[in-house]
């Protein structure tokens, strides 16, 4: 049955209809999904473009798999992409794609790899929902917090962290079509909620 499928080439059409089932039938969760990019390397002789194994720290022949989970770890969806994969691409093609199968957007969690004030922009004005963690955060800066903001506390696997939420400031201005000039008629400042945690180690 599974070798009739790919050679008919019909296998891209069996995975879709089986994740509408998975959405449709309440056998996924649809308010968070965790998008994630994970190696698959590649041995055969034929040329396809590089990835990067984080573990061996070196480029490598592979693909990435571009997964997407509910908060259970199920999964909801995914790609297979050449090279390093395209995860905010893939963010947004998410959202899209699903759109007509859930009631309202899922929060889009996904790791630094999405992090900048361009995609940020676009998330904002399509109106996705999404959590990620800062890139290049100034360790300095964090330090210099004063311990009693950290008022709220929260236990998670079973670990406690005190945290506070703030907010920050974001203007993004695309370039203008085919030039690097920056479009100030297209001119995007939005606020994002920033939650800063911080792990409560029990005093010996």
């Amino acid at each position: 049955m599974v070798l009739r499928c790919c050679e008919q080439r019909n296998l891209r059409i069996i995975k879709a209809g089986l994740f509408r089932y998975q959405i449709r039938a309440g056998l996924v969760a649809i308010w968070l999904w965790f998008t994630d990019g994970h190696l698959l390397p590649y041995t055969g002789k034929e040329r396809v473009h590089h990835s990067y194994n984080t573990q061996r720290r070196m480029p490598v022949p592979g693909r990435t798999n571009l997964v997407t989970c509910d908060a259970g770890g199920r999964i909801v969806d995914f790609e297979i992409q050449e090279g390093k994969g395209d995860l905010r691409g893939r963010i947004k093609a998410l959202s899209k794609k699903w759109k007509g199968e859930v009631s309202s957007h899922p929060v889009m969690v996904f790791n630094r790899e999405g992090d900048g004030a361009g995609f940020f922009s676009g998330l904002v004005l399509e109106e996705i929902p999404f959590v990620t963690w800062e890139k290049n955060t100034d360790a300095k800066k964090l330090a210099a917090i004063e311990d009693n903001k950290f008022g709220k506390e929260i236990t998670f696997n079973g670990k406690s962290y005190s945290f506070f939420e703030g907010e920050k400031s974001f203007t993004y201005i695309p370039d203008e079509p085919n030039t690097k000039k920056p479009d100030k008629n297209k001119k995007h400042t939005f606020i994002l909620r920033r939650v800063y945690p911080s792990q409560i180690t029990s005093a010996t």
